[in-house]
């Protein structure tokens, strides 16, 4: 991709994750201010922690899976491979990328 590519991809996912985040804001501002209202703010404060706790929450345990259906499935993979020229160009890509999968290592240039 080309940098003017890159740059245009960038400026259209900022100015999505703006606009996704000003709508949440505005919810969120709404409700603080009808909780306030009725004297209930506390209630709403525990509304936002359970919902940021649950997202971390599973957030971390879908991470744990998907994690560790990656190590199994890296483990279990089969070691010998028939070959052919189909096979000789996937051993080369697998050479390059190797070395990126790698715990703690970039995956992407």
């Amino acid at each position: 991709m080309s940098r003017r590519g890159r740059v245009t991809v960038g400026v259209l996912i900022g100015v999505f994750l703006l606009f996704t985040l000003m709508g949440w804001a505005v919810e969120v501002w709404t409700d603080w201010l009808w909780f306030d209202e009725v004297d209930y703010t506390q209630v709403y404060t525990g509304v936002l922690t359970t919902r940021i706790l649950l997202f971390f929450a599973i957030g971390l345990a879908m991470a744990v899976v998907v994690g560790g259906n990656l190590y199994l499935a890296y483990r279990l993979r089969p070691l010998l491979r028939p070959h052919s020229a189909e096979q000789a160009t996937l051993e080369r890509y697998r050479m390059v990328l190797t070395p990126a999968s790698a715990p703690g290592s970039r995956c992407f240039p």
